[in-house]
């Protein structure tokens, strides 16, 4: 029997440690047996490094904060779909 897997949102909250227990629990073992789940986690954990690479080369500090403002706006609409 499969399990469903988890939306990008959860992915995304696990990868943040931001899941109860139970559930980080539950996803971790799920992690085990999905490629795909595995793969869209190590995606996103290489998007942003390249990210924070970016972020910590000299861009001027008004570009700066216009891509970290809008990263955390895009997280947050992802989150309250």
């Amino acid at each position: 029997m499969s399990t469903r897997c988890p939306d990008h949102t959860e992915l995304d909250a696990f990868m943040d440690q931001e899941l109860p227990a139970a559930r980080a629990g539950w996803l971790a073992k799920h992690l085990t047996d999905c490629e795909t789940c595995r793969r869209y986690l190590s995606e996103h954990a290489d998007f942003i490094e390249r990210l924070r690479d970016v972020l910590s080369s000299r861009l001027p500090d008004d570009l700066r904060a216009r891509l970290l403002e809008k990263c955390e706006q895009t997280r947050h609409e992802s989150r309250s779909r």
